[in-house]
């Protein structure tokens, strides 16, 4: 708040003569009576000394006088003063309160903050105990997809793709020439009614005619009886 420009005000108001005849100045100055010292404040500030009560004919007077003028110059001029400062204490002190309740809602919500982040990380502490466990078990499942999992710099778990298995190269001339890859001809065949029977070879090769089998000899040597 901008304090106004200080001005002396006109020193119109009657002066209470009598009064400030029978005040006992002394007394007020041992007692420090500030009470009754403000009721003088209108004579001394701003009271017309030149009402004719007093006369200020002698010399003397007239510098009684213009020390009489000079005091009520400068008891308005601290009137002033304390003026101002009752402004800016008051403005001050509006200021203190705004920011002692600011400091307590920024306490409040700092304290929030700081319970909001002391469960995350009890959380994110949970769910890397929880993530480890899978790692495990994923290797001893499966070494070859746990070796393609990782982290990306955000934390996320992302899993690598798994590479291409290689291609054979396919040769004409071999596959050709290849006679494993045919299936056998079964030798055998379900008939119309009999059951298994062989199929006949005589396509596949001609048919060679068995040796007769010799007779076997049954007869027992002499002197074996």
């Amino acid at each position: 708040m901008a304090a106004t420009k200080f001005a002396f005000e006109e020193r119109t108001a009657p002066v209470d003569w009598p009064r400030v005849a029978s005040t006992d100045v002394r007394r007020l100055e041992k007692l420090g009576d500030v009470v009754a010292l403000r009721e003088f404040l209108a004579d001394v500030c701003v009271g017309d000394i030149d009402d004719g009560f007093v006369d200020y004919e002698s010399e003397r007077s007239q510098l009684e006088m213009k020390a009489l003028r000079t005091s009520q110059l400068a008891a308005q001029y601290l009137l002033y003063a304390q003026h101002v400062l009752a402004s800016r204490k008051a403005t001050l002190e509006k200021g203190h309160e705004r920011l002692k309740k600011a400091e307590i809602l920024e306490r409040r919500r700092y304290e929030k903050r700081r319970d909001r982040v002391k469960l995350l990380e009890e959380e994110l502490a949970s769910q890397n105990r929880l993530c480890e466990t899978h790692e495990s078990v994923l290797k001893s499942i499966d070494p070859i997809l746990a070796s393609r999992v990782s982290r990306d710099d955000s934390g996320r778990v992302v899993v690598a793709a798994a590479p291409p298995p290689p291609q054979p190269m396919a040769d004409v001339d071999d596959a050709a020439s290849d006679t494993s890859s045919v299936a056998p001809a079964p030798l055998f065949t379900r008939g119309g009614g009999n059951g298994m029977t062989l199929l006949s070879l005589a396509a596949r090769q001609p048919v060679v005619a068995r040796p007769l089998s010799q007779p076997m000899d049954l007869t027992i040597p002499a002197g074996t009886e």
